[in-house]
């Protein structure tokens, strides 16, 4: 998993950034795709209850894995640029199972040649990473010192992410 405290990551990060907020069509088709997700009448299973709440995470997310798509190696340190199907991996997952009021993730590429979303969020450090050996969670309580890893393939490791991610909602 990545190393968010890598200087060089950072910096990698706030470019992809500055190109994402200097290109007019992307943010266009963000703020779109904004507004038709905020009228929805209803969300997929996990969002049912929060049903007519804007998709807090949704702009930013979808504006990042859109730039992403247009990125060559040049662009990001000499890390693989994700394939455009894994970053629709990453969107499809995150109509599944995001909350509305999920706070918006860290998204960066990942040296396994995905994509990361990553929270610190109080006490939680989660990271979730999409590549085509498939999707991985990793989660670590800072406080509780609980730790765990597994790949969405394994019903265990939804059932103990859904819940994660609708506490990380709540603060």
């Amino acid at each position: 998993m990545s190393n968010i405290g890598d200087v060089s990551s950072a910096v990698s990060d706030v470019a992809i950034f500055t190109q994402l907020a200097s290109g007019p069509s992307v943010s266009t088709e963000a703020s779109q795709i904004y507004q038709a997700a905020s009228n929805r009448a209803a969300f997929t299973p996990s969002q049912e209850e929060d049903a007519g709440v804007a998709l807090r995470w949704l702009p930013f997310l979808e504006m990042r894995l859109e730039a992403m798509k247009a990125l060559t190696t040049d662009n990001l340190d000499g890390l693989p640029v994700p394939p455009p199907k894994t970053l629709d991996q990453a969107i499809r997952f995150a109509y599944k199972y995001f909350p509305p009021t999920l706070p918006t993730p860290s998204v960066v590429p990942s040296p396994s040649g995905g994509v990361e979303l990553i929270w610190f969020r109080f006490r939680w450090h989660l990271e979730i990473d999409f590549s085509d050996s498939g999707v991985i969670v990793w989660a670590h309580d800072m406080r509780g010192g609980e730790l765990w890893r597994g790949s969405i393939a394994d019903g265990s490791t939804v059932e103990k992410l859904e819940p994660l991610l609708k506490e990380l909602s709540q603060y």
